[in-house]
């Protein structure tokens, strides 16, 4: 039995390929695909950019309210949404911070998603 990968066998190139396989689509093949995937392509961006505003409006707040150690003063309802146990500020700080910073790329990288 003989494997694919077998040393010295080349396979011979593609006639139809006019460029060399990177692995990524372009936003061009993408659009060659069915209506399908061009609407995904489209509604990309937007998606992109609603879960970034989803993750600013989560965890700015708490971004505030853990590095002033303000949580407490939040009624009780509340405050269990941006708690992350007793002396957990600065672990709600380190995560919100991150997830700041990843809110801002995904901003900046909804304009053009599919070369990030």
């Amino acid at each position: 039995m003989m494997s694919g990968g077998s040393v010295g066998h080349t396979y011979p190139p593609n006639p139809r390929r006019e460029r060399p396989f990177t692995g990524a689509p372009t936003s061009e093949d993408l659009m060659k695909q069915p209506r399908r995937v061009g609407l995904a392509v489209k509604w990309l961006p937007v998606i992109i950019r609603l879960t970034a505003l989803g993750y600013l409006l989560f965890f700015l707040p708490d971004l505030v309210l853990a590095a002033t150690h303000r949580i407490h003063t939040l009624p009780s309802w509340l405050g269990r949404l941006f708690n992350w146990g007793e002396r957990g500020d600065a672990i709600a700080v380190m995560f919100a911070t991150v997830c700041t910073i990843w809110a801002v790329f995904l901003f900046r990288s909804a304009r053009a998603p599919l070369t990030h």
